[in-house]
């Protein structure tokens, strides 16, 4: 019932990430009937994304995930991509993920209501930051958020057919806490 927030970020997306480093976008959606008219309009402004109206979201979100592109990356309804994005924004080697959020400016974590400090970065060239999650705080130490973080597309895959989830919380919730493939991911690091 946010279709007002959704064209916020998919307007974000197409201004601020060169389109040649996106290989497609589908969008689930869940709507009452009364908003329905709202993501209509949405379709007909963004014709080459492919639309999902949600009935079951495990299924839909697997079936969705484009198995022949090398990267994945899910983005929430309340994200906006904000400034232009020109690098490569894709995990390197021995990186569990690419970062699009986090960065030196993140310090407090919202569900925490938490202060803290930065990681100790592994590498930090101007922009581009590198990390171990796994003994980072807060956002740094939570690879598998939904909000902007690429995954290489094999990874996600093979993570999220072992979860049983039914919507994006318990999604990303299951990446974090059930995921039955997490030490293969505890000696990798993070960029952003």
């Amino acid at each position: 019932n946010r279709a007002m927030q959704l064209q916020a970020l998919l307007e974000s997306i197409y201004s601020n990430i060169v389109e040649s480093k996106i290989n497609s976008v589908a969008v689930i959606y869940k709507a009452d009937p009364h908003f329905i008219s709202s993501y209509n309009k949405l379709k007909e402004n963004f014709g080459s994304i492919e639309w999902i109206e949600e009935t079951d979201f495990r299924a839909q979100t697997i079936d969705a995930i484009e198995t022949d592109s090398e990267f994945t990356s899910f983005l929430v309804d309340d994200v906006l991509v904000h400034s232009k994005i020109q690098e490569d924004f894709f995990p390197a080697e021995n990186d569990i993920c690419f970062s699009l959020r986090l960065g030196k400016n993140c310090r407090y974590s919202h569900p925490a209501n938490s202060f803290y400090s930065l990681p100790d970065f592994i590498t930090d060239e101007g922009e581009k930051l590198r990390w171990n999650w796994f003994n980072s705080p807060f956002d740094f130490g939570y690879p598998f958020s939904l909000d902007g973080h690429v995954f290489r597309t094999s990874d996600l895959i093979e993570i999220i057919s072992l979860l049983n989830f039914r919507n994006p919380n318990s999604l990303e919730n299951e990446m974090v806490y059930k995921n039955p493939l997490i030490n293969k991911f505890i000696g990798l690091s993070m960029s952003s």
